[in-house]
Order: C-alpha cells, then sequence, then structure tokens
C-alpha cells in the first residue's frame, strides 16, 4: 500500500489537508481512498475590503473498488461525498445590522460498472450512477434590505450499457442509456427595509414584498 498526507496553513486562518491512500486486497482486488478538507476566514471573494462575514470550511472524500473477477471480467465500484459551509459575505451595512446568511452544499455520487472481453475482438460494459446534489440558504432574522432562504436539490440516476467489436480496421460499437433527472427549488424573500431597498434599486414590484407576503 502507499499513502500521501499533504497539510498547508496561511493567512486568514487558512487550513488545509488531504490524504490518499491505495493498495492491493489480495491477489485480484485494489481499493483506494482520499479525503482532502478546508477551512478559512477568507472563504470566498469578499465584497467589502473588510472581508466581513466570510467563514467558511469544505470536505471531501472519495473510495475506489477495483476487482478482476476473471481474466475477462473487471468490476468497479466508486462512491464520494462532498459538504461545504459558509458564510455569505455582506457589506459594512449589512455587517452593522447583524445580518448572519449561511449556505451549505452537499453532493454525493456513486457509480458500479463491469467490463467483459469476451473476445480479443469484443468488448461489453454495463455501469449504473447516481449522483445527487443540494444547495441551501439560510436566511436570518436582521436580514438588510432582504430576507432569504433557498432550498434546491438535483437528483440523477441512470444506467448504460455498450458493446465494442474490432474488425479489421473497423471498430463497431452500439449502446443504450436510461436516465431518471429530478429536481426540486423552494425560493422565498421579502423586503426587510424599504428605504435600503430603494437605495439598493430594488424594483418596485419587490418593494412591495414585505413579510406579509
Amino acid at each position: 500500500w502507499l499513502g500521501n498526507v499533504q497539510a498547508t496553513t496561511g493567512s486568514d486562518a487558512t487550513r488545509q489537508g488531504s490524504s490518499v491512500f491505495g493498495g492491493p486486497i489480495g491477489n485480484s482486488m485494489a481499493l483506494s481512498l482520499g479525503f482532502s478538507g478546508q477551512r478559512s476566514h477568507r472563504f470566498l471573494d469578499p465584497v467589502h475590503p473588510g472581508n466581513l462575514h466570510n467563514s467558511g470550511n469544505a470536505a471531501n472524500a472519495t473510495a475506489e473498488f477495483n476487482w478482476l473477477a476473471s481474466a475477462s471480467d473487471t468490476i468497479s465500484i466508486v462512491g464520494g461525498l462532498g459538504r461545504s459551509s459558509f458564510d455569505v459575505p455582506h457589506n459594512e451595512e449589512q455587517e452593522e445590522g447583524g445580518q448572519d446568511q449561511r449556505q451549505r452544499n452537499v453532493q454525493t455520487w456513486q457509480t458500479a460498472s463491469w467490463q467483459c472481453a469476451w473476445s480479443a475482438n469484443t468488448v461489453s460494459q454495463i455501469a449504473g450512477y447516481h449522483r445527487s446534489g443540494s444547495a441551501a440558504l439560510f436566511g436570518s432574522e436582521r436580514d438588510t434590505p432582504l430576507h432569504l432562504s433557498s432550498d434546491r436539490s438535483l437528483r440523477r440516476s441512470g444506467v448504460l450499457g455498450s458493446v465494442t467489436h474490432h474488425r479489421g480496421k473497423h471498430v463497431l460499437k452500439t449502446g443504450i442509456e436510461a436516465a431518471r433527472l429530478s429536481l426540486r427549488e423552494d425560493f422565498s424573500f421579502f423586503v426587510t427595509d424599504e428605504d435600503e431597498g430603494e437605495d439598493a434599486d430594488l424594483s418596485e414590484g419587490a418593494l412591495r414584498h414585505d413579510a406579509d407576503d
């Protein structure tokens, strides 16, 4: 087995680390694992020179398993998870008002495939996959001039198969794929300070949207 570990540090309380390990399991299987993470008080590009409200962290992990089931059959499984949570940067007026908006993003992915060499000229592959992602924005009690909240998610799953055949100077390939995609989104806002909303050039329609709406 082999491994690698890295760590870095910097200004604005920046910390980063990552590691990768992998190796054989018996004579026909192999496994690799990876992880990385970071945190910083300057997580995004700030909207104010003072770098107000800009802390965050992120982490992700992956795993990959490969199995040579026979001389002609290979099975692979890959999975992973990623997550980030961070402040939404704001300006000086919002800092003085106590605004504390945050955002959280999460994603996962899994894939499994089987590849079979039927002969020296013909190879087939079947795979299935699933991916999901979500992004949530959390408003705070003292948002100005807008209170915002949103929650979005996406999920995609599918299967695909193909057969490739070499014949002389030519390569023939045929396949099929089926997938399902589901989306969901919830979004809301209301104006908390009409005067500041006018200064921010909000439209008249938006300015009429108060907490009662």
